[in-house]
């Protein structure tokens, strides 16, 4: 056979679009793919959509109030730096979970309607971000991996409603990272493939929108993933011999290139972060509690039987509970994207492992897997030893790493089978691709595999339903796969029935995950008069109030975001060791944290009421008398009871002021609070003898004191206060959150944004006359 020869310049003839013939691919414009994800999107979503449903957990209980205060203060045009409504008072900015310079947290300030964020708002928000992944991850399926618009679709269903992404609505910090993944992969692989320096920007753009979202240890997975990626893709060249020593020098710059641009513009959040984990109680993670909720060998089942080992949503709906783990786990280690799409990525993975890509995104899936094993497995103890990898605990997480090579596996394969009608059938497809999961769903079925690993017996109809579920779905799956390979039906319809029932499929496991019973606005309403009651009222009336004992709860442990109200406890993933303050007893501790209202607990009815303490300290007063203790020894000190915190006040260094041997308080002793508000407030103090002023605040280097205008040093007081070492006479105090970590974040931001824009110009400008790399 010989090759029919056409000219340079000729253009082949396509067939028609829509062909009807067995041997001809179906070829949707690109354009209806937005149009397809609109509308999976807005299926998947409906209930939440229709108001009938809402997002729950963690949404409720940390994202929306959080999310909300920081509405609140954009759409006054003001940067939140100091939260004191929750765990007596921590940093807002420097909390990167908050992802505050996210732009579409940012946009949500636009609507915020009488100091309130509608929850419809922000749910909106989060939707969107499924719609972006599909968007996403068809771009980097169509431009990168060239596959067909319909396996390109397949591949983007597959992806953005996996377990790893549907599972994440409820914490949007994770989900929006993993929504612009595809994009990040696309340039940064054409950064350092093609030593292209604009790619590489806007590689580190993107990677910048990303790591503002928050959640750090998916920030350091998305910047590891890169990292490994530009390892192998040189280290291919290097093994090749395909560029010069200039040329791997330019090669490992682009990859670098990235990473200085993404962190450099994300400095503006990442110094301020850095000084307030430091501060954190989660600092330091022992190697047992950083494994908690490993992924095990046996979860692979819930490839093609999501729920085998049960199940966790929104709504009491009656189904099996988790029973390997604790309820959290189900979201935890959620991995699964389809039947169909498993079995295709077996074949994709087959055709594809020897290339350049396909053997980067199979190293990369293997070791998220092995690295997801946690403490039933032995590479993430190697990486436990590591700086930044020591800080975080749920390595489970790390398993989008395989999701996201499997789908793109599948599209492979998608393409193999539908678009080529290359029918590969090895031992290892079959044996993996159809024999296994058929096994799986069958044994399910049957009951087989549910006693084989230990399931409870009372569960054992639900997990038959579950089995028939997959055994329907695999059937299909085959069916579709053979009718095209006998040209039974075209190919192309073949393959769009195997995307429709992929949807379907996974609409089925994990639609009703997030359809939560309870509207979030309604969970944080406070009656009127308790409101009022609970309420302080600055500058002249600040107090703080106690509402958790034990598991009764008056209120959401986050309420101060939506209503000021200041309380003691909270929910967030990080927050300030100061908060906890050793004393001898609770009362004590209470006292000097300001507490005016307590929750007591009335077990005989089972119901909880506030009751006033009357012995609560005022929020700042003068001290005279003064124990200056080492600080390694402060706490020891505080707990011993040989303190009476009435009089004395336990510092860690001398305040460089001669106190008076009279404890007793003079006459003329006036402390008033002037102005009070978030990020700084004011006291006019008049005192006749030298002293130390002290407030109930927890104590954080980026408050700075001011005495009469000048500057002066904030001492720690108490373990976990501000104090201020005053001379006799009227003065006037100001305390101000300038954070220094801040400004420098800011400057060195503000540079990177400058220097990008100016190379881009640059580049703009710079007439090669060659294609866009990108």
């Amino acid at each position: 056979m010989t090759a029919r020869k056409t000219s340079r310049n000729s253009v082949p003839k396509q067939a028609p679009p829509l062909a009807a013939s067995p041997s001809e691919p179906l070829r949707l414009p690109d354009w209806s793919a937005p149009i397809i994800f609109f509308l999976s999107t807005l299926i998947f979503f409906h209930s939440q959509l229709l108001g009938t449903s809402f997002f729950w957990e963690d949404f409720t209980e940390e994202i929306f109030p959080k999310i909300s205060f920081a509405a609140r203060h954009l759409a006054n045009f003001d940067l939140p730096f100091w939260n004191p409504y929750t765990f007596c008072g921590m940093p807002y900015l420097a909390d990167s979970n908050a992802g505050l310079f996210y732009p579409f947290n940012m946009l949500l300030a636009l609507f915020v309607s009488h100091g309130r964020l509608p929850v419809l708002a922000l749910e909106l928000v989060i939707i969107l971000h499924i719609f972006i992944a599909q968007m996403t991850m068809f771009f980097l399926a169509r431009r990168l991996f060239k596959m067909s618009s319909l396996a390109a679709i397949f591949t983007a269903i597959s992806y953005a409603f996996s377990g790893a992404l549907v599972c994440r609505m409820i914490h949007p910090v994770i989900l929006y990272q993993y929504a612009w993944f595809p994009l990040l992969f696309y340039f940064f692989h054409a950064a350092v493939s093609k030593t292209c320096v604009r790619s590489a920007i806007i590689a580190g753009a993107i990677l910048f929108v990303s790591m503002t979202a928050g959640h750090p240890q998916i920030v350091l997975f998305v910047n590891f993933y890169m990292a490994l990626m530009a390892a192998w893709l040189i280290g291919a060249d290097l093994r090749k011999k395909e560029s010069s020593r200039l040329g791997l020098v330019k090669k490992t710059g682009a990859a670098l290139l990235p990473f200085c641009v993404g962190i450099g513009l994300y400095a503006i959040q990442l110094a301020p972060t850095l000084e307030f984990s430091a501060l954190s109680p989660r600092n330091e993670m022992t190697y047992q509690d950083a494994t908690v909720v490993s992924f095990q060998v046996k979860q692979l089942l819930t490839m093609i039987v999501p729920r085998f080992f049960g199940f966790t949503g929104g709504a009491s709906s009656g189904e099996p509970a988790m029973y390997i783990g604790q309820y959290y786990y189900y979201w935890e280690t959620a991995f699964y994207f389809g039947i169909a799409a498993f079995m295709l990525s077996i074949a994709g993975l087959a055709e594809q492992m020897k290339t350049r890509l396909g053997g980067f995104l199979a190293a990369a899936a293997a070791f998220g897997f092995l690295f997801a094993l946690g403490g039933n497995g032995f590479l993430f103890r190697l990486f436990h030893e590591l700086p930044l990898f020591d800080k975080f605990r749920n390595p489970s997480r790390i398993i989008f790493y395989a999701s996201f090579g499997l789908t793109l596996f599948a599209g492979m394969g998608f393409d193999a089978i539908f678009t080529r009608g290359k029918y590969i059938f090895s031992r290892p497809i079959l044996v993996f691709g159809v024999l296994a999961p058929g096994c799986i769903a069958v044994g399910t079925l049957t009951g087989v595999f549910p006693s084989l690993f230990d399931a409870p017996q009372q569960y054992a109809a639900a997990l038959q339903q579950y089995g028939l579920y997959a055994a329907v779905f695999f059937s299909l799956a085959v069916v579709m796969v053979l009718m095209a390979k006998r040209k039974t039906v075209p190919a192309s319809i073949a393959g769009m029935a195997l995307v429709l029932f992929t949807f379907i499929e996974l609409y089925v496991n994990g639609a009703a995950f997030n359809n939560g019973s309870v509207n979030p606005a309604d969970m944080f309403v406070v009656t009127g008069d308790l409101e009022k009651k609970l309420t302080p009222s600055p500058p002249n009336d600040l107090f703080r109030v106690k509402m958790r004992e034990g598991g009764f709860m008056t209120m959401r442990r986050n309420q101060g975001f939506v209503d000021p109200i200041m309380l003691i406890e909270g929910y967030s993933q990080l927050n300030l060791v100061v908060k906890t303050v050793p004393a001898p007893d609770t009362r004590t501790s209470l006292d000097l944290l300001n507490v005016r209202y307590e929750i007591m607990v009335d077990e005989k009815n089972r119901r909880a009421y506030f009751t006033e303490r009357p012995g609560h300290f005022p929020r700042a007063r003068m001290f005279y008398h003064t124990a200056v203790v080492d600080s390694a020894r402060v706490a020891q000190t505080m707990r011993s009871g040989t303190v009476d915190f009435r009089k004395t006040l336990v510092l860690e260094k001398d305040p460089g002021l001669a106190l008076s041997t009279d404890d007793s308080l003079p006459e003329k002793n006036q402390v008033v609070c002037t102005n009070y508000q978030e990020d700084s407030f004011a006291y006019s103090i008049e005192t006749e003898k030298n002293g130390i002023f002290w407030m109930s605040e927890l104590w954080y280097p980026a408050w700075k004191a001011y005495v009469d205008g000048k500057p002066t040093e904030l001492m720690r007081a108490n373990s976990s206060f501000r104090a201020i070492a005053l001379e006799a006479g009227s003065h006037t105090i100001e305390l101000r959150y300038e954070s220094a970590t801040f400004k420098t974040g800011a400057l060195i931001s503000g540079i990177t944004a400058v220097a990008c824009i100016f190379v881009l110009f640059l580049l703009r400008r710079k007439k090669t006359g060659s294609p866009d790399p990108a």
